[in-house]
């Protein structure tokens, strides 16, 4: 094993993220840094010979060098550009640093001289777990398995400290009423489904409304997410919460998703509002995380649109257009890849499939499913990833067509392959996915599928992907 005192005396080298470099060089480079402190802080949390207070000592020193490199991965433009899939490997690896520093902290808790004084090491355990739920939801899972157990044992100390231990619940504004609505501002704020590139924005515009969030011991009718005094549980939205809760830390959210939603209809009339007066940061960016913050913190986010249903069963996956545009036409092509359903609704589906083959699956893919069984292939894409298990991913799955046929548009001059979503009815709206490089010459087009030719007119059209478009037509 290495021994502890080069790894604690070393300095992690984080290289020079402005020089002239290639994308897999500074994932590389990234990559090494994190892991250095990383297993530093695992050290140390094994070294029985350290006192409490070289323990502090390390865990300052660890923490300040692990802040360094994590701000880099959330604001240096030359990370973020990085493809998702290296972004995420670099999301996973401050991850996996912020669980060794809460166990850091954990460790010094029963040892010889351990006082908690002012509550200052559970604040800065309560600090670590807000940076790590951030840092979990970008490296898209798995949850910790010990986190609230924690965080209970931690609350439970810093209120009988206040002297609220058998007192009748009251919130006091305190450091660590501010540190945990700091927390689940974090953990509401949808980090496992944020676009990347938007990434600099979400975090400006989080910290900015912070001060507007609010936690209390009372319900109120407008909260987002609810937390167990003993934090028994992770957090909950109104949609799951048990019917006669304990006490519980309720957050609401409806004065900065008030000033959220004036901010978007600022910049949708082409004013940059002052709260978002920041530089180097784009308007589309803005853009992207403004919409998905309201929808993380408003009714959208916190209700489903259809119900649930639970299922077992097994169903083949494809993702890409041309995979799915073969799919349609063959029924199996190559790339498949077989995996399973465990629920579906009217708008979706989860599916469950071995990491060392949904290893390339990212958010915003476009897939198609069908049973085992079956013949009808399912077209959507995918709204969320999240690794269940070591070699497990969980894929949400937003349904475009329940069944989706293969059809091919012609303007007269040129055309294009494409999936139709639902059918060819008269006097009604069909939806297709075309290519997002294809362009129509002119409105009314031509469409073949199912053996017959439809005219119909192009309505309207959407990015969906990076390469694909949703186009709405008129079946004439």
């Amino acid at each position: 094993m290495t021994d502890l005192k080069q790894i604690l005396d070393h300095k992690p080298d984080g290289g020079d993220a402005s020089a002239p470099t290639s994308s897999g060089s500074l994932l590389a480079d990234r990559l090494r840094a994190l892991s250095l402190v990383t297993e530093a802080l695992g050290a140390m949390v094994r070294a029985d010979c350290l006192a409490l207070a070289e323990r502090n000592t390390c865990i300052d020193a660890f923490e300040r060098e692990a802040d360094g490199l994590m701000r880099e991965l959330l604001v240096e433009p030359s990370i973020i550009r990085l493809p998702a899939r290296s972004y995420r490997a670099l999301a996973a690896g401050a991850r996996d640093c912020c669980a060794n520093l809460l166990l850091a902290y954990r460790s010094c808790i029963g040892l010889a001289g351990y006082e908690d004084r002012g509550g200052k090491l559970n604040l800065r355990f309560l600090r670590a777990a807000g940076r790590f739920l951030k840092w979990q939801g970008l490296a898209r899972g798995p949850a910790h398995p010990a986190l609230w157990a924690w965080l209970g044992a931690a609350l439970a100390q810093m209120r009988a400290d206040s002297g609220q231990g058998g007192a009748e619940p009251r919130m006091p504004e305190t450091a660590w009423h501010s540190e945990l609505t700091r927390m689940l501002a974090i953990a509401g704020s949808g980090y496992d489904r944020i676009p990347i590139r938007a990434l600099p924005a979400l975090e400006v515009l989080r910290r900015r409304l912070l001060p507007q969030c609010e936690l209390s011991m009372q319900p109120g009718g407008d909260w987002l997410l609810a937390l167990p005094l003993d934090a028994s549980s992770a957090p909950m939205r109104p949609a799951a919460a048990a019917s006669d809760p304990g006490p519980q830390l309720y957050f609401s959210v409806r004065k900065a998703l008030d000033s959220a939603s004036r901010c978007e209809a600022a910049l949708a009339a082409g004013v940059t509002p002052d709260l978002l007066g920041f530089p180097g940061l784009e308007r589309d960016d803005l853009h992207r995380a403004l919409s998905h913050l309201t929808k993380c913190w408003g009714t959208a986010g916190a209700a489903r649109r259809s119900r649930r249903h639970g299922v077992d069963s097994d169903v083949y996956l494809v993702s890409g257009q041309h995979a799915i545009h073969s799919a349609l036409c063959d029924g199996l092509p190559q790339g498949i890849v077989r995996c399973r359903l465990v629920d579906i609704s009217k708008h979706g589906a989860r599916v469950l499939v071995a990491g060392h083959r949904g290893g390339r699956l990212e958010i915003g893919d476009l897939v198609a499913f069908r049973p085992s069984d079956g013949s009808a292939w399912h077209v959507g894409h995918i709204r969320r990833v999240w690794q269940e298990a070591e070699d497990e991913l969980s894929l949400g799955i937003e349904t475009l067509a329940a069944h989706a046929v293969r059809g091919y548009l012609d303007d007269g001059r040129s055309g294009c392959d494409v999936i139709v979503c639902g059918p060819l009815t008269r006097r009604s709206s069909v939806r297709l996915i075309a290519p997002s490089d294809w362009s129509g010459a002119c409105e009314t087009l031509f469409l073949k599928a199912n053996q017959t030719v439809r005219k119909i007119r192009l309505d309207g059209r959407a990015a969906l992907t990076d390469d694909a478009v949703l186009c709405v037509c008129n079946v004439l």
